[in-house]
This record gives C-alpha cells, structure tokens and sequence, in this order.
C-alpha cells in the first residue's frame, strides 16, 4: 500500500510520496484507511524509506530509524525477520538514498537478509504497490535541472500515477502525498 517515486537531479535527490496508512479492518474485512502518514524519513545526511512489512518491535517503523543502516549485520534486520515470522508480510525493504547512490537491505523471513546496490537506469526510483501506474516519461532531464524545477514534474507523475489507480478501481496509495529533497550543497530539506 504505497507509492514512492524518486529522481536524482542536479543538485541533488528529490523523493514523493504517498501518505496511505491502513489503520484496521472492519468485521466484513473492509480496510479502513487514514492518509496522514509520513513515509519518508532523512537522518544523517541520507533518505530512509520502508516497503513492505512497515513495523520493527510491533511498532511502526519510524519509531526506530536512527537504528537503521545499509549493513546486513544490523541486528535490528534479524528482529524485523523474526517478527514477521507469524505476520502475512513476510518481506521488509529499507532504502537508503545518499549522494553516493541507492542502497537497499531486503529482510525475508525465508531467505535472510541481503545488501543490494541499487543501480537504476538514469538514477530513477519507484516502490510499492503503486509502482505499475508510474510512467516516467512525463519527467524532463532531471539530472540537469534543481529540485526545485524537478518537484512540479514529480508531482505530476505522481498525480498521474492516482488517476491511473482510480480508475482501475484502486485504492492502495493515497492522492495526498510529501516531498522530501537531499540537497548535495546544502543538506537536507521538505519541499
């Protein structure tokens, strides 16, 4: 239940994304959803997001981002496999995107933890489940423009994405969304 895209641009990484958060299910299974919820976190010079399983100690992952690094032997991965043990999700992927790049650790309950250096053609992201509505031929040259230009095609994109989702009958990432930049020169920001 997500969408998150992403671009490096000249100055540096711009990210958007969804704001979906299934809250409970209702006694006919019926999901019910709240859209106020940020999936996007920067620490230490880098942006943090989750896919999948989205808890670490049966609390929502964000509670414990500072623990999280793109090393395999972080004990906090064999917590996260352990948990989702006796959960339907039995996959969690954390993504790390700093000016060197994209890395990713993936957690699945049968295969362990894996490190993987995410090389993307023209340095582009997409995840979740809202990634078959992307198409990112709607973006323009965004390694040679700012964030700041970059942001209305993204958001574009972005809205695009929605109205494809809607009208297949969709409902797995919200229209309401946040954008996050890292900015090589001058750290990081919220647009």
């Amino acid at each position: 239940m997500t969408l998150i895209i992403g671009t490096r641009c000249k100055d540096g990484w711009l990210v958007i994304s969804d704001k979906r958060n299934k809250i409970q299910e209702q006694e006919d299974e019926t999901p019910i959803y709240e859209d106020n919820l940020e999936k996007v976190v920067i620490h230490n010079k880098c942006l943090i997001y989750n896919h999948g399983y989205n808890q670490i100690g049966r609390k929502y992952w964000k509670n414990r981002y500072q623990e999280l690094t793109a090393d395999i032997s972080n004990p906090i991965y064999g917590e996260v496999r352990d948990e989702m043990k006796d959960k339907p999700f039995k996959k969690a992927y954390y993504t790390f995107i700093n000016r060197k790049g994209i890395e990713e650790i993936s957690v699945e309950v049968d295969s362990g933890v894996h490190y993987n250096k995410k090389i993307r053609k023209e340095d582009k992201i997409v995840s979740g489940d809202g990634k078959i509505y992307v198409d990112f031929s709607l973006i323009k040259d965004p390694k040679n423009r700012s964030c700041f230009l970059v942001k209305g095609d993204l958001e574009f994109i972005f809205k695009k994405a929605h109205d494809k989702m809607k009208k297949k009958g969709g409902e797995i990432f919200s229209k309401d969304y946040e954008i996050c930049s890292l900015l090589f020169k001058s750290g990081t920001s919220q647009i």
